[in-house]
């Protein structure tokens, strides 16, 4: 709706449904041949470019559900995810931090009582 969205979140949930349920079938399948070392090989990159074209199609889904051009399609597509990374990351930054600081003050501790 941030970009004047027609469409509703069960029109769109429908299309993207469509497009990621075959999809991750298929990849089950052949992340199970995965085992098998070259041609795990074969099928990561074969996966990995279907996986661009997935991203293709959500875009292209999320621009006929909403009734918008490409870019407002891109960003609401991209936008959230980049935001949900960016709190992953300072919460990680900050969690590494206080871990850093507390294992900093036990190993000074440890230190001392073993000399």
């Amino acid at each position: 709706k941030m970009f004047g969205g027609k469409g509703t979140a069960d029109q769109l949930a429908y299309s993207i449904g469509a497009i990621i349920a075959p999809f991750a079938m298929v990849a089950g399948v052949f992340s199970l041949l995965g085992a098998i070392p070259f041609v795990g090989l074969c099928f990561s990159i074969v996966l990995f470019v279907a996986g661009i074209y997935i991203v293709v199609l959500e875009v292209m889904a999320v621009k006929g559900v909403n009734q918008f051009g490409w870019g407002p399609a891109i960003g609401s597509l991209f936008i959230p995810a980049l935001v949900i990374g960016l709190i992953c990351g300072c919460l990680a930054a900050i969690g590494a931090v206080a871990l850093g600081s507390g294992l900093r003050n036990m190993l000074q501790q440890f230190q001392s009582g073993v000399q």
